[in-house]
């Protein structure tokens, strides 16, 4: 399937799945809304890694790292 990937032999290995193909699969799937979906793909995941005082929120102190997106969700740019 398109975003799978296979070892060698043909057992499936994982997923290329991206974040944000993620988030939009999130947000189109589920009752799930935007915010909680946005949160479930960036500050989660860092609390449950012992990052978020690394990472994670757009304020002093803390790296700038992000995306921006339109409406449909689709990439526009991203910040670093």
């Amino acid at each position: 399937l398109d975003g799978d990937v296979y070892k060698a032999n043909g057992t499936l290995s994982g997923s290329a799945l991206t974040m944000l193909q993620a988030l939009k699969n999130i947000v189109t799937h589920t009752n799930i809304t935007l915010p909680e979906a946005i949160a479930m793909c960036s500050t989660t995941p860092l609390q449950l890694l012992h990052m978020s005082d690394e990472y994670g929120y757009i304020k002093k102190g803390y790296p700038a790292q992000f995306v921006i997106v339109n409406d449909n969700l689709d990439l526009v740019k991203v910040v670093v």
